[in-house]
């Protein structure tokens, strides 16, 4: 949306040297500086909790190694596949 406001002249100085030295132009540092001062980010710690689940207990096989698991999961798929002769 297009509208007209008075900026004081050594605000828009600012503005302008800060506009060069981000390389951007004076409309999207405007925008920028607008947005983040009246619509500050959400904490994402206060919307967002990590729920776990336990895994349950796999004998013989430690669940915190997953390429142990990959390669008996592996042998298994090869097994079944030596069993119906393919």
């Amino acid at each position: 949306m297009r509208t007209t406001i008075n900026i004081n002249d050594d605000l828009m100085t600012v503005l302008k040297e800060r506009s060069l030295a981000l390389n951007t132009n004076l409309t999207s540092l405007v925008n920028k500086i607008l947005r983040s001062t009246l619509i500050p980010l959400p904490d994402p710690n206060e919307y967002f909790i990590q729920k776990t689940f336990p895994l349950g207990e796999h004998p013989g096989i430690n669940l915190h190694k997953s390429l142990d698991l990959a390669a008996e999961l592996e042998t298994e798929h090869s097994i079944r596949k030596m069993e119906i002769g393919k």
